[in-house]
């Protein structure tokens, strides 16, 4: 299990010491109040914000309804550009297909973007049990993964880091971070006729 991980259980003991956290909740009411403020900003230069989010629940409502065609769709196009697609049922099948994928093309370092779905399926933990290292692109859960910890929210992963917490997290684990990228011997890019 690695750092990131956590045991079965543990999401009540986390939340109730993020919850007791005083400091953490007054930077998530403030953060939060931002976002709100934000987005009710954005929404008042629209002309009629009601009707984009009602065509944005029958697009969501018809995706869903339609979602294995819209899969063999999606599939057919990505293979038809020499693409490959995997499909799995569970979340161990899909961290396990894409450790084999790395593993097969002998992978020591993968960059990854922003995504809860590799969070859900534990992605991080099992590249890392392959010996392949994981460097997160977006820079708030790269600013986590530095720490040490997982994402909080969906959108702004890193939503309770103050500037403050981001550099305590250490400018020269960055540094030594990025100076390790920068030496990494065996660069691979992805190469869909392999």
């Amino acid at each position: 299990m690695t750092k990131l991980s956590r045991p079965p259980g543990s999401f009540r003991e986390v939340a109730r010491g993020a919850l007791a956290n005083e400091r953490m909740q007054d930077v998530l009411d403030v953060a939060t109040a931002n976002l709100r403020d934000l987005r009710l900003g954005a929404w008042a230069q629209l002309d009629d914000a009601e009707a984009l989010r009602e065509q944005g629940r029958e697009a969501r409502t018809r995706a869903i309804k339609n979602l294995s065609r819209y899969l063999d769709e999606f599939q057919g196009n990505v293979e038809a550009r020499g693409g490959h697609v995997h499909r799995c049922s569970t979340d161990a099948e899909a961290a396990e297909t894409i450790a084999d994928i790395c593993r097969s093309v002998g992978a020591s370092l993968v960059a990854k973007s922003k995504s809860m779905a590799s969070e859900e399926i534990g992605l991080n933990d099992a590249l890392e049990a392959e010996g392949v290292r994981v460097v997160e692109t977006d820079l708030g859960e790269y600013i986590l993964q530095l720490a040490g910890e997982h994402p909080v929210h969906i959108v702004a992963p890193a939503i309770e880091k103050t500037r403050r917490d981001r550099s305590a997290s250490s400018p020269t684990k960055a540094t030594a971070a990025l100076s390790r990228l920068s030496r990494a011997s065996t660069w691979r890019y992805w190469d869909s006729s392999a």
